[in-house]
C-alpha cells in the first residue's frame, strides 16, 4: 500500500472511529477499572506501528485453551505482569486505536467474554517486549478462550 493509499485508508478508519467510539468505550469500562474519561488513545498511526513491530518481531512462546468461564481464572494468571500495557479490544482498535494501562491489574476480574467484548482482546507490553493475546470464539457449539504469550 502505498502512502496516499494508506492516507485515505486513515480517514475511513477515524470516521468509523467516532461513529464506534461510545461502544468501544463501554468495551473498555467491562475490562479494565479504569476511568474512562482519563483514557488516552494512540493515534491510528501510532497503533498500526506498534502491531507492525509486534507482528515483525514476536513469536508464539506458549498457547492454552480454555472454557471461556474460566475467564477469571485467566485474567487472574496475566495480572502478574508487570509494566504499562497497550490494550487492543475486538477490531475497534483498528478505527479508535489503542490505548495504554499502567498496569494489567487494573483488569476487572470479573469481566466475561461475550456481553460486550465478542471476539478478544490481546495487550502489547509499553516496551514491546511481550504480547498477551486472548482470543474468544465457537467450536462444536461451545465456547473457548485461547491464550497466547508471544516473546
Amino acid at each position: 500500500m502505498n502512502a496516499e493509499q494508506y492516507k485515505r485508508e486513515l480517514v475511513y478508519r477515524r470516521g468509523n472511529g467516532k461513529s464506534i467510539l461510545n461502544r468501544y468505550k463501554e468495551k473498555i469500562f467491562s475490562l479494565c477499572n479504569i476511568d474512562i474519561d482519563n483514557i488516552k488513545f494512540l493515534s491510528l498511526k501510532e497503533t498500526d506501528e506498534i502491531i507492525k513491530f509486534q507482528r515483525e518481531n514476536r513469536k508464539e512462546h506458549s498457547k492454552e485453551r480454555f472454557l471461556s468461564n474460566d475467564s477469571t481464572l485467566i485474567l487472574n494468571s496475566i495480572r502478574v505482569y508487570r509494566g504499562g500495557y497497550y490494550v487492543f479490544i475486538d477490531d475497534d482498535w483498528k478505527y479508535c486505536g489503542c490505548f495504554l494501562i499502567e498496569s494489567l491489574s487494573l483488569l476487572n476480574t470479573s469481566f466475561v467474554f461475550g456481553t460486550k467484548i465478542i471476539n478478544g482482546v490481546f495487550f502489547i507490553s509499553a516496551d514491546l517486549k511481550n504480547t498477551i493475546d486472548l482470543d474468544y470464539f465457537e467450536e462444536d457449539n461451545a465456547f473457548y478462550i485461547d491464550k497466547r504469550i508471544l516473546k
